[in-house]
């Protein structure tokens, strides 16, 4: 019998991997079984059986009617809902108004006249028969006077080129005079007396005029070559005023 070769190595120290060997299947990691939430029909599928498909994909559709009916009624809803509310702020605002108008106060600076009701009278809106008070403005102040109907011709030549000062005299003693502009000239004659009616304002508002007007007296530039009269003076006229001197001013 022949002997048997052999290998010889050096002796080492080392580790050695250990190794099952098993039968196993594949699963995946997700699965996912696709379900309808509410209620309905299936109108049409986009899939076939065995089709991959990426998340998000469309696959069925349902029947879209009866969800587009429940929106278009909530919504409605919600419109009506919305007019409630703004209908009740409405209302809230117009309970509130009452509580502004409890306190009354003046419109305009000025002067109270005879106080018609006191504490305890009864009010009703808007009766015009029963005022609490007249508050009449005194500062700036209106002046209406007459003139015979010649002189506004002259006064509205006038006030196309520069305003027409109004001087204002009272009845004291003695009088006191107050300065104003003209700012109306009425457009119709009194046929009894041939006078026509004037306005003017006083800005000062001297509280002794009020109610007290003796007389007014209007100053404007007389027509003329620009800057005087022939001799180069500038020349004022003053309107004539009934019950006053008049005549005219040459400076």
């Amino acid at each position: 019998m022949s002997a048997v070769p052999a290998q010889v190595g050096p002796i080492a120290r080392r580790t050695l991997p250990l190794r099952h060997i098993a039968i196993g299947s594949v699963q995946t990691l997700r699965t996912v079984t696709v379900r309808s939430q509410p209620d309905g029909v299936i109108a049409s599928i986009h899939l076939r059986e065995g089709d991959d498909m990426k998340a998000a994909n469309l696959r069925v559709t349902r029947d879209r009617r009866p969800f587009e009916n429940a929106q278009r009624m909530a919504r409605a809803d919600l419109v009506n809902a919305r007019a409630q509310v703004q209908a009740n702020e409405a209302a809230v605002a117009h309970a509130e108004l009452p509580l502004c108008y409890s306190e009354i106060r003046a419109p305009i600076g000025g002067r109270t006249g005879q106080l018609l009701l006191h504490e305890g009278s009864l009010v009703t809106a808007n009766d015009n028969g029963f005022a609490i008070v007249t508050i009449n403005q005194r500062a700036p102040i209106a002046v209406v006077y007459a003139v015979p109907e010649t002189v506004p011709t002259a006064l509205r030549a006038a006030r196309d080129s520069s305003p027409v000062t109004v001087q204002a005299i009272s009845h004291d003693n003695p009088p006191r005079t107050s300065a104003g502009r003209l700012e109306f000239v009425d457009n119709a004659v009194d046929a009894s007396t041939g006078m026509m009616l004037l306005k003017a304002v006083l800005a000062r508002g001297d509280h002794a005029l009020a109610g007290r007007i003796r007389g007014c007296r209007d100053a404007a530039a007389a027509p003329g070559p620009p800057g005087g009269d022939r001799r180069g003076r500038q020349v004022r006229r003053p309107p004539p005023q009934a019950g006053l001197d008049f005549g005219a001013g040459v400076g």
